[in-house]
């Protein structure tokens, strides 16, 4: 994602990685990372995580409504990870 966002550095959309929930723990090692955090926009501020799992679920309880759903829906299970809430001097 940092390679979109350096090759389109005026876009301004919602990013989001969906994976498998276990790989929150890997998202949360590499988002602060000095390529990621470093830009104009850290990547931790525009890219949420979406567990695989929640993603899931929301959807089987929203089937009926599937064909009326915004993507703004994805927003309610993101998770964002801010790596100063977790810095300990």
């Amino acid at each position: 994602m940092s390679d979109l966002l350096t090759m389109q550095p005026n876009i301004n959309i919602d990013l989001y990685l969906v994976a498998p929930d276990e790989r929150y723990t890997k998202f949360k090692r590499e988002v602060p990372r000095p390529t990621f955090a470093s830009r104009h926009n850290p990547l931790h501020k525009v890219c949420g995580f979406v567990p695989y799992s929640k993603l899931c679920e929301m959807l089987d309880r929203l089937a009926e409504y599937l064909d009326n759903l915004k993507p703004d829906f994805v927003k309610k299970v993101a998770v964002y990870y801010d790596p100063v809430e977790d810095y300990v001097p």
